[in-house]
């Protein structure tokens, strides 16, 4: 079993018109097997935060057209 959080937070600054994201995931192993497959894990976050990024980037210019 694992434990761990994810934020987002996604900021438009009406100033400049620019919007800012942020995602932060982190997940603690508690189980030998959970912690044998922790580097598999990392990955997975890693990928799901670029993901994560290029769809609000879509999103994001989707709005400006």
């Amino acid at each position: 079993m694992a434990r761990g959080e994810e934020r987002f937070v996604v900021e438009w600054q009406a100033e400049t018109d620019r919007v800012y994201y942020d995602i932060l995931a982190f997940s603690r192993p508690r189980s030998l097997l959970f912690k044998l497959g922790s580097p598999v894990t990392r990955l997975v976050q890693k990928r799901f935060a670029s993901d994560s990024k290029q769809a609000m980037r879509r999103a994001v210019t989707a709005l400006q057209v």
